[in-house]
């Protein structure tokens, strides 16, 4: 009995000088993929970085949940979300088609205005879509682009894997023009040292940029959208949320 009665006093020692902090371990965590998409979302050496992500980690934070960042291409990332073997995407457009697998919260992250790129030097005048009829024109697979540009017909499309094979395409003149962001190619232009090649030839349109989440990670997602949703509102409220995008 007294052997017993030791066992249970060293016990419960044991549980008293646990720090306050080890409580954490058990806490909430949530996959979230992202694809380099600087300076939205992009690894500085091993560390998650960008617009996006502050904007991210401030909203979990206050959901008291810990996000556990990875990279992955985009076309990956969108099928994994599908399948619900990753709970949360960032970040895109909202498309009818991406409604069918994904829960879309209220609040965007930023906003992206996409672009028409061309050569500086050549020829190629764009002052709409249709002088793109004919061309060869490089995209990044699974992205969209805007209604306008998705539903054009009589280009040819190039698509690759990354924003980076993108920007080295139409810098070696391998097509005609690409699309993309236009703080995203410029970004990258200047990191590859192609930016004096290049150049924004026709803005396509400013939409909105979302963290989405999957309707098939469990029958959680609703109420954890819900509650990103309150905590991107009140970061609204306290003027956060526009001191993150404005940086």
């Amino acid at each position: 009995m007294f052997r017993a009665l030791r066992h249970i006093l060293c016990l419960a020692a044991l549980l008293l000088a646990v720090p306050a902090g080890a409580a954490m371990a058990a806490e909430e965590t949530l996959t979230i993929v992202f694809e380099e998409y600087p300076p939205y979302e992009y690894l500085e050496g091993e560390t998650p970085r960008g617009i996006n992500i502050e904007i991210i980690r401030e909203a979990f934070s206050r959901m008291g949940v810990r996000p556990v960042f990875r990279t992955m291409p985009w076309k990956r990332g969108l099928y994994e979300l599908k399948n619900g073997t990753i709970a949360a995407l960032a970040s895109g457009f909202r498309t009818p088609d991406r409604e069918k697998f994904a829960y879309f919260p209220h609040h965007y992250l930023s906003l992206e205005v996409n672009s028409i790129f061309v050569c500086r030097e050549g020829s190629i005048r764009v002052d709409s879509l249709k002088d793109l009829r004919g061309k060869t024109v490089g995209v990044v697979r699974e992205y969209a682009y805007g209604t306008e540009f998705d539903t054009l017909t009589g280009m040819l499309l190039d698509p690759v894997n990354n924003n980076t094979l993108l920007v080295g395409k139409l810098a070696d003149r391998r097509v005609d023009a690409i699309a993309g962001n236009l703080r995203v190619i410029e970004y990258l232009a200047e990191r590859l040292g192609v930016e004096e090649r290049i150049r924004p030839a026709y803005n396509l349109s400013s939409e909105p940029l979302y963290l989405f989440f999957s309707r098939k990670a469990g029958p959680h997602m609703p109420d954890l959208v819900r509650r990103y949703d309150s905590a991107m509102s009140a970061m609204e409220a306290d003027g956060t949320l526009r001191r993150l995008r404005d940086r």
